[in-house]
């Protein structure tokens, strides 16, 4: 498997655009909120190679930071969230790999700064988060524990 841009984008439209084709509906809660992008999240990341066998993990820890960061209501607790996802996903790379994660920081600042300028809609917005997302994940990789052979994800 590989990741999938197209299908991340697909996701995150369907949680994000009422004009888009399989809108799940706007969530009632927060929690609910924080558990479908965690669950988007762990769709696409379910295609990095190496597999990880900690996605669930991952997707718990990716809600719970959510949920946590829904108060302080900015996008810094969004990217804190995905690399929460990403650190809990990590360990399950053993015992063959060893996981090493994005070493710039996911930065959503000027997507959103500009889509309140610039008046742009859910659809440039979610084709821009998952062009970053899909562009900061590719630069992980894993170093096989017995050869030292390094593996981008893919």
């Amino acid at each position: 498997m590989a990741l999938n841009k197209t299908q991340l984008k697909n996701s995150l439209r369907s949680l994000c655009d009422k004009t888009a084709g399989g809108f799940i509906g706007f969530p009632v809660t927060g929690a609910l909120a924080a558990s479908n992008f965690a669950g988007a999240i762990n769709t696409y990341a379910l295609g990095i190679t190496p597999i990880s066998t900690s996605h669930l993990a991952a997707k718990t820890a990716c809600t719970a930071s959510l949920i946590s960061g829904f108060s302080a209501r900015n996008i810094k607790s969004l990217e804190l969230a995905i690399t929460a996802y990403v650190t809990a996903m990590i360990p399950g790379m053993l015992p063959t790999f060893t996981g090493v994660p994005p070493t710039s920081i996911l930065d959503f600042s000027a997507i959103f700064g500009s889509a309140v300028q610039n008046n742009v809609t859910a659809e440039q917005i979610i084709s821009e988060l998952a062009d970053i997302i899909h562009a900061w994940l590719r630069t992980g990789r894993s170093i096989n524990v017995q050869t030292g052979a390094i593996i981008n994800w893919t």
